[in-house]
């Protein structure tokens, strides 16, 4: 993995094919975007409905009863369904943007081409499908996940110096910029 971080075309993996660096357990593109989309929706269900079940009790015990379940549930589920569809279709998407990418474009692996543009194209992608309420709580959250996944990997090369609750500080600074920015 190393190596696919780097970018530069003398790091890059030529001669590979996706089967070799990216699906490992299908020699089949179609078949391994098949088994990937059962896995992602399968688990992006299993993600979502413990937190919607649980906002569903908390909106019940705010209105003490004022509606139904039943009407409760029927707004819960398209809801979460939703939701699931824009977790499944990041996954998804991410692994048929890298094997089309590299079938369409370029025959080597390089960390734009399997990192990157894919990832970005993924992304773009999959937050269609969310609510446009959760973009804005989604973006904040993600910032963060990347600006922590940035400074693990410049310590880990050495090329910042470990800061005692490193981690914590960035989460604090940006947490708080976001904030800033959202008054």
């Amino acid at each position: 993995m190393a190596v696919l971080s780097k970018y530069s075309e003398k790091n890059a993996l030529h001669g590979f094919t996706c089967y070799e660096v990216c699906h490992t357990w299908s020699a089949s593109c179609l078949q391994a975007w098949k088994a990937v989309a059962f896995a992602s929706y399968k688990s992006a269900f299993k993600i979502y409905l413990p937190l919607y079940i649980l906002s569903l009790f908390i909106r019940k015990r705010k209105n003490q009863g004022k509606s139904t379940i039943y009407k409760q549930l029927m707004q819960v589920f398209p809801e979460l369904f939703r939701s699931s569809f824009f977790l499944g279709t990041n996954a998804l998407s991410f692994i048929m943007a890298v094997c089309l990418w590299r079938h369409l474009i370029s025959k080597s692996f390089t960390m734009a081409n399997t990192g990157f543009l894919p990832g970005l194209a993924s992304s773009a992608l999959a937050i269609c499908f969310e609510r446009q309420q959760r973009r804005q709580m989604l973006a904040v959250y993600m910032t963060n996940v990347a600006a922590d996944a940035v400074y693990r990997m410049l310590k880990a090369r050495n090329l910042v110096r470990p800061v005692p609750y490193g981690e914590v500080l960035l989460f604090s600074l940006s947490t708080s910029y976001f904030f800033y920015m959202y008054q």
